[in-house]
């Protein structure tokens, strides 16, 4: 789902990126099931082909991010401190979204900034 085709209320907000997340997780332990199948068993998983697949478009959205970080910010010289910011600035977007504290200027900066996010808000979509 893409943020322009959702409400984007702070608790609808919330939902979204909970269930979001939620999905990934599910979706990781797939891929590690896969995997233990492969390693302990032999056993080759239907959709291996699939899910390798899928673990690259994560693998290359998270190089992506680690590269755009530390091209975007002078004071981020090593992977764990473009990992640390990112995480950093997650959680202080949860907690503006759980305080009712986000507008929409403050989505558009969010989202324009780190517009490597799978959820997409449009300016449009935003006035």
């Amino acid at each position: 789902m893409q943020l322009h085709q959702a409400s984007t209320t702070p608790k609808e907000l919330m939902k979204i990126v909970n269930d979001y997340g939620q999905r990934i997780t599910w979706h990781l332990y797939r891929m590690y099931r896969a995997r233990n199948s492969v390693i302990h068993s032999g056993e080759t998983p239907k959709n291996l082909k699939m899910l390798g697949e899928h673990l690259h478009v994560y693998v290359d959205s998270i190089i992506y991010e680690i590269l755009s970080r530390m091209s975007s910010y002078n004071n981020l010289n090593s992977i764990e401190s473009a990992m640390f910011e990112a995480h950093i600035s997650y959680d202080i977007f949860i907690e503006l979204l759980k305080k009712d504290k986000l507008d929409k200027n403050d989505l558009k900066i969010f989202f324009f900034t780190y517009k490597s996010y799978s959820l997409v808000v449009s300016d449009t979509d935003l006035n």
